[in-house]
């Protein structure tokens, strides 16, 4: 094991101790909010070696924006699993995520490596698991506070942040791929304004994703509808905005993009199931 693995196996265990106290102390779950996004940084920076001056720090701010989003999403993901068995699965899953996620990504820092396939693949694996587990959580604190005639959270405040999520992980991989920022922000913004369209739209279906338990309650062990929807938006929307960005989006790819999309959400519409359970 080299002095990379080594490091990422280290910041990889201190995160999932913390999804393990969390699971142990429920209640610790503002704590570990506070004190997850202090590891990242911390790891970031000093473990992997990570510029911190001022003329390249924003370049260093984007290592953050996957490992932050996709923790985001995994400590409620995982909050909210009502079986602990499936929620000690779920930490070391998390755990080997973070641990490729960060060898990966000190892997992208330098330039020459990011033609490597099996970094790119995991970069790629992270964005959609960090979109889906990202949204979850925000529909979840949706429909929980929905619940509550008392903290009602406004749609249109689950519909800009998930036009934010879309823009950021779409803005990193557009630099990971070299892609030239200035020409792609253009792209970037229609990717936002799709995502919130859908978000606006599939925020209409109550389904058993996740499920009203009561009328009173909201059982949020499920998975919210729309987060999986905009997954699949998000794979159509990157592959075909990429291809174009690259010149490579020729009919043949722009077909398979639209297939696989129908095939996909299909396959979700089919398999869910409408009516609530009361």
């Amino acid at each position: 094991m080299n002095t990379l693995q080594k490091r990422s196996l280290i910041l990889s265990i201190i995160l999932a101790f913390q999804y393990g106290a969390m699971i142990q102390f429920p209640n610790s779950i503002f704590v570990l909010m506070l004190s997850m996004p202090l590891t990242i940084c911390i790891g970031l920076i000093y473990v992997f070696g990570l510029n911190i001056k001022k003329t390249e720090l924003i370049d260093n701010l984007r290592f953050l924006i996957l490992p932050a989003l996709f923790n985001f999403g995994a400590v409620f993901f995982i909050r909210y699993m009502t079986q602990s068995i499936m929620a000690y699965v779920l930490v070391i899953l998390a755990f080997l995520a973070n641990f490729y996620l960060f060898i990966a990504l000190k892997k992208v820092f330098n330039l020459e490596d990011r033609a490597a396939v099996f970094q790119r693949n995991i970069i790629i694996s992270a964005s959609f698991l960090s979109i889906f587990l990202s949204i979850s959580a925000f529909y979840r604190f949706f429909v929980s506070y929905s619940a509550d005639s008392k903290y009602k959270i406004p749609l249109i405040v689950i519909v800009i942040a998930v036009a934010g999520v879309f823009y950021l992980v779409s803005y990193f991989l557009a630099w990971e791929n070299g892609i030239d920022l200035k020409k792609y922000w253009p792209y970037n913004l229609v990717t936002s304004l799709m995502a919130a369209e859908v978000a606006w739209v599939s925020s209409i279906w109550i389904v058993n994703y996740p499920t009203f338990s009561s009328y009173e309650k909201a059982n949020l062990g499920g998975t919210p509808l729309p987060a999986v929807i905009l997954v699949i938006t998000f794979y159509f929307i990157w592959g075909v905005i990429s291809h174009k960005a690259s010149r490579t989006l020729t009919k043949n790819v722009m077909f398979e993009y639209i297939l696989l999309t129908i095939i996909f959400l299909a396959v979700l519409f089919l398999s869910t199931k409408w009516l609530p359970q009361i």
